[in-house]
């Protein structure tokens, strides 16, 4: 099966050699889920970016205001944000690896509630089948290809 996960190219050195590791899955909200590698069946980030992936461009829209309502200052300046969609990892997983969970199967053993988990398909594209999670360590024999320079990653590395 493949997927994909994307991430900023410093980050791409410790992933060849160790794999990605799992981190909290944000939830919409506030307060984030058990720790999961998350993963698309979209080659495309660009409608998640200003959701749960950043461009490396200044934080706007709801995402500032919440910023600024976390730090008690409702004219803070708009940080800018990492390039979390600079790279991208084409994923080649076996379907039968048992750590390998569509997030609507697994959703509520992560702390989502019915609620967050709506939100979160919303703010990710809405599409249920298109996010899975990895339940642990992602072996790096798993990648297939790391192509750098959002948008169009015509950068293999």
């Amino acid at each position: 099966m493949i997927l994909y996960h994307f991430t900023e190219r410093v980050n791409i050195p410790s992933i060849r050699s160790t794999g990605l590791s799992p981190h909290p899955l944000a939830i919409p909200a506030g307060g984030s889920s058990s720790q999961v590698v998350s993963l698309t069946g979209n080659p495309n980030p660009t409608p998640l970016i200003g959701k749960s992936l950043t461009d490396g461009k200044h934080l706007k829209g709801k995402n500032l205001q919440a910023y600024r309502a976390s730090i008690g200052n409702p004219s803070a300046p708009a940080p800018i944000t990492k390039n979390t969609c600079e790279c991208r990892i084409r994923l080649c997983i076996p379907k039968n690896d048992p750590l390998l969970q569509k997030i609507s199967l697994v959703a509520f053993s992560l702390g989502f509630s019915a609620d967050t988990l709506k939100t979160f398909l919303q703010l990710g594209g809405g599409n249920l089948n298109a996010w899975w999670v990895y339940l642990g360590t992602l072996p790096p024999q798993y990648i297939n290809e790391v192509r750098c320079c959002y948008p169009q990653y015509k950068n293999l590395i």
